[in-house]
């Protein structure tokens, strides 16, 4: 799969280097970049309201949306009760903790923890 070579990278809060040290909204942004989907890092602009609160409003570009009762689908994002951000593919969601480092949760397991779900403009 497109990124199994991410997969047990350790983390590290803010890294962004795949195969080195990765947080969750890296391996966002990295499986986003290996589907070419232009998705900006939001980080400088969310980070102090993480450290502050562990959570976020939104860091998503213009153009995506919340989603509904909508059925998850590959390139949808999601935010996890105590695990960050998620990128949907191939029936997982990809995401990086302190603990496992960069793993992907079968999306049928992980749905119980989504609070919030995002689809992009590009999301195929």
């Amino acid at each position: 799969m497109i990124g199994d070579d991410l997969l047990g990278t350790p983390f590290r809060e803010g890294a962004r280097t795949p195969g080195v040290e990765i947080d969750c909204l890296g391996v966002v942004l990295e499986l986003a970049r290996r589907r070419a989907i232009d998705f900006p890092d939001p980080w400088q602009s969310v980070a102090a309201e993480w450290r502050r609160t562990r959570s976020i409003g939104s860091g998503f570009p213009m153009g995506w949306r919340r989603l509904g009762t909508e059925v998850l689908r590959d390139d949808d994002v999601v935010l996890m009760s105590g695990q960050g951000v998620g990128y949907v593919l191939g029936g997982y969601v990809w995401t990086a903790s302190p603990h496992v480092g960069c793993c992907a949760i079968q999306l049928h397991r992980a749905s119980a923890r989504i609070e919030e779900a995002w689809r992009g403009p590009c999301s195929r």
